[in-house]
């Protein structure tokens, strides 16, 4: 008989908080925006990248588990609040300071580096309206000036280097991209290597900057941001997102190896399905059905938690395929709270259902849709469905349960 797998610890960090208690407090505050400006929790606003919404980091202490200034020194932004995710998860697991840690495999999804908005602003003013010629000039001059740290923060594989420099994670370790679905690839991965005896333990990981500057732009360019009034994911009609940034980290292991080690299992995984089916030519929302059905109970009300990317087309998708469910859903929009956070998506939408597994509760409904989303979900709390549903690619579904 194969090894359950389990969920010993967890960290998320976002625009709903940096530690497991101020997460909860924002999921469970039924704080809803208006339509412009900041909700009283500021988990949204429109004036950073106006006129677009956007989901802002929250604010936090970087040196809660980064204690060297020369790290910090070193590390790019979103380097930094990823640590502190993963710091979160494996503090959670009592795996800091332990000789565990040459057992834990790295895995993560990360954006393509961190970049420097001030830097490359100053580039592109300088060289506006300028000859090819002085253009890389004035590009080559700027770039010798640069420290070294410069460059390597823009590299992907330095958030797995930080990750592991700072906490002492001794396994391999692998670094995925690909928005959502680098995110659902990585939980996969882990999940079938534990399953399997491949791993004993593994800290997953996800990282995304969704407010940088040439992300913004990608995607005003592209016509994908919300710019009008900010709506619940199940009212939206349009294309679409509102942006964040944040970060996700859980530690999955066997559940021998936890009870062996003492920790305390915060919550069992026993399916994962995630496919990147071409949408142009295969029904998105038949897909979807087929791919909830085999994780549906006909008896009991079911809870689901919904982390997808948030635009209100794939939205309307999700919709009819959960309505057309033959179980009796109960379902919430993460996105709602943490906004579009691409890579670190579907593991964050894991750990906070985790964290309502643990407080046996879940989340508040953001806003009343109809009559079918964000009810009251009335029965006890003993397993969520998450699912997610990426912006350009990816679908993911997961059990999270209790026991």
């Amino acid at each position: 008989m194969k090894d359950r797998v389990v969920i010993t610890g967890y960290g998320v960090i976002g625009s709903i908080g940096s530690s497991h208690d101020s997460i909860w407090a924002s999921i469970n505050s039924n704080d809803q925006p208006g339509d412009s400006g900041k909700s009283s929790l500021g988990l949204i606003e429109n004036t950073t990248h106006s006129p677009y919404f956007s989901h802002p980091l929250c604010d936090f202490d970087p040196r809660e588990y980064i204690d060297k200034k020369i790290n910090l020194r070193a590390m790019g932004k979103s380097q930094v609040y990823g640590a502190h995710a993963a710091g979160m998860a494996l503090s959670q697991a009592n795996l800091l300071d332990s000789h565990y840690l040459d057992q834990v495999s790295l895995i993560l999804a990360s954006t393509g580096g961190d970049g420097n908005d001030a830097l490359d602003a100053k580039i592109y003013t300088s060289t506006e309206n300028k000859d090819k010629a002085t253009q890389q000039a004035i590009v080559n001059e700027a770039l010798t000036k640069q420290k070294p740290t410069t460059f390597l923060t823009q590299l992907p594989n330095m958030f797995a280097y930080w990750v592991a420099h700072i906490f002492g994670v001794g396994g391999s370790s692998v670094t995925l991209m690909g928005e959502e679905l680098a995110g659902m690839n990585a939980f996969e991965r882990s999940f079938m290597a534990v399953r399997s005896g491949q791993k004993r333990i593994a800290l997953v990981g996800g990282i995304s900057d969704g407010l940088a500057l040439y992300k913004v732009t990608q995607l005003a360019l592209a016509g994908r941001l919300i710019d009008d009034q900010f709506r619940s994911v199940w009212d939206r009609r349009e294309s679409g997102i509102c942006p964040g940034a944040g970060a996700a980290f859980l530690v999955v292991e066997s559940e021998s190896s936890a009870k062996e080690r003492g920790a305390t299992i915060r919550a069992y995984v026993d399916d994962v399905n995630v496919t990147a089916i071409n949408r142009q030519r295969e029904d998105l929302c038949a897909h979807l059905g087929s791919m909830l059905d085999p994780l549906l109970s006909r008896d009991n009300q079911q809870a689901l938690c919904s982390i997808g990317c948030g635009a209100g087309d794939l939205a309307q998708l999700e919709m009819e395929a959960y309505k057309a469910s033959p179980a009796s859903l109960i379902v919430r929009s993460l996105t709602n709270y943490t906004g579009a956070i691409f890579e670190s998506a579907f593991l964050s939408g894991i750990a906070v259902s985790a964290l309502c597994l643990e407080r046996e509760k879940l989340f508040s409904p953001f806003a009343r849709t109809d009559d079918f989303f964000e009810r009251p979900y009335e029965e006890e709390l003993n397993e969520i469905i998450v699912s997610c549903v990426g912006l350009f690619s990816g679908e993911g579904f997961a059990a999270v349960k209790r026991q």
